[in-house]
């Protein structure tokens, strides 16, 4: 059985939503927020969620405010791995992604999804 939580950043965050999916062996977070006041907030929220390891967390299209501040969560979940879609990274530029959300783009050639990892 999956259970799903959510959890609205703040007005300065875009009060963007991020989603927790929580399974009986693995739990997956759906878009970090975009300020990083609001990705401690969601480290913070998720631990007391989880009772299994948080092994994936999805950005799901290319707005900022869907991943900019990953790399507090992904710090607090190193198991963890973060996907995107090629399109949710090809809309800004590699430097922006490095020097924003600290996450490097590896592209992957037989999947349509590239995985980003700090």
């Amino acid at each position: 059985m999956l259970q799903t939580h959510t959890l609205s950043s703040s007005e300065k965050g875009l009060s963007s939503v991020t989603t927790l999916i929580v399974g009986s062996k693995a739990a997956a977070l759906i878009d970090p927020p975009f300020l990083i006041p609001d990705a401690e907030a969601v480290v913070k929220w998720a631990k007391t969620k989880l009772s299994v390891p948080l092994k994936a967390i999805f950005v799901t299209h290319h707005h900022p405010d869907h991943y900019f501040s990953a790399n507090p969560i992904l710090d607090a979940f190193p198991e963890s791995q973060l996907f995107a879609a090629p399109y949710g990274t090809s809309r800004h530029p590699p430097e922006n992604i490095i020097v924003e959300a600290k996450v490097i783009v590896q592209s992957a050639q037989v999947s349509t999804v590239s995985t980003m990892r700090k």
